[in-house]
């Protein structure tokens, strides 16, 4: 860890311990003075992190946070998990894919996570907002020897694996929209962007990143282009990410398992009894062309189902999800 990223711990540690600090009592305990102080606490709200100013008695954190622990993840994996999973974590990157490229090891699984992304990704080159604290950007790869072929609906599995993590936590009524986000209420949650390299019928890597939002700020969400949601506005509580990591990697090694030995077949169901979209009036943009009609969810390969006036059913196997007329039942 640089210098710079030290001290910016340090201070988010000394906040974290709750209360109000001048800028001469963290001068002090970090060894600089109050002027240095100053450009560090904004550094961190540069990068994303609510700190306000109490008349007359310093700085405080808005939230305290919980920063990535690799021994705070791997107390809740069963045995054969630690076995076979190398973790990485790290205070800021560009990108956890790009990231978890990097790792080289004889471990089937690598997980790459970080508190602070510089150039967060999501589908089609979009910019994934990425603050420093709360919220979890996450990495998981492997290497497979099949290639790319029959890794149709793998997105959709990552999805499901988020939704059943999250119940673990007391969150329901999410759902899903085609093909990588999770929604609550029709706002935007979390994100899947999937990577893959190789030969489409020899050894491939597979990145699967999740973006998920635990906590943003008023700030934050004017950033966001789109209708979104956070885990807090759900539950009025900050959930620790060490555990949710933790059981989202146990969540996606169980369901990936299942998916590589079986296809997206056996979760058709499932996905489908999450779709946010059912029977409601949705427009797909697939290339330079729309299409309107009534989503069917998927079918057996994952594939977008719509059932299009004069046409019948139609399916897509990408495309993007531009516009919706949502009946909401009372």
């Amino acid at each position: 860890m640089s210098r710079s990223n030290a001290v910016l711990y340090s201070l988010i540690h000394l906040f974290n311990q709750g209360g109000c600090y001048s800028g001469n009592e963290l001068g002090i305990q970090l060894g600089m003075t109050r002027s240095a102080v100053w450009k560090y606490i904004q550094k961190l709200r540069q990068l994303g992190l609510d700190i306000q100013v109490v008349q007359g008695q310093g700085y405080q954190l808005v939230h305290p946070i919980t920063l990535l622990n690799v021994p705070s993840i791997i107390q809740h994996w069963p045995d054969f998990l630690k076995e076979q999973v190398q973790i990485e974590t790290k205070f800021s990157v560009d990108s956890t894919n790009d990231e978890i490229k990097k790792i080289s090891t004889p471990l089937p699984i690598r997980l790459f996570i970080s508190d602070h992304q510089k150039s967060g990704r999501g589908r089609q080159g979009r910019s994934w907002e990425s603050p420093l604290g709360h919220n979890v950007y996450y990495s998981y790869g492997y290497w497979r020897e099949r290639g790319s072929v029959a890794l149709e609906g793998l997105s959709l599995v990552a999805g499901l694996a988020l939704i059943e993590t999250l119940k673990q936590f007391g969150i329901s009524q999410l759902s899903l929209k085609w093909p990588n986000d999770v929604l609550w209420d029709y706002k935007k949650i979390a994100g899947i962007l999937i990577e893959i390299v190789g030969e489409p019928n020899g050894n491939c890597q597979v990145v699967i990143g999740i973006g998920l939002n635990i906590l943003l700020s008023s700030q934050q969400y004017h950033a966001i282009s789109q209708m979104a949601s956070d885990l807090y506005q759900i539950t009025g509580q900050i959930i620790d990410k060490n555990k949710l990591v933790a059981e989202l990697t146990i969540q996606l090694y169980s369901y990936l398992s299942q998916f590589e030995r079986s296809g997206f077949g056996i979760f058709q169901k499932k996905w489908n009894a999450c779709d946010a979209y059912h029977n409601q009036l949705i427009t797909l943009k697939a290339g330079s062309v729309q299409y309107t009609g009534l989503g069917q969810g998927v079918n057996g390969t994952g594939h977008l189902q719509l059932l299009i006036q004069e046409q019948g059913l139609v399916c897509f196997s990408s495309g993007e999800i531009t516009h919706s007329q949502i009946t909401r039942s009372v």
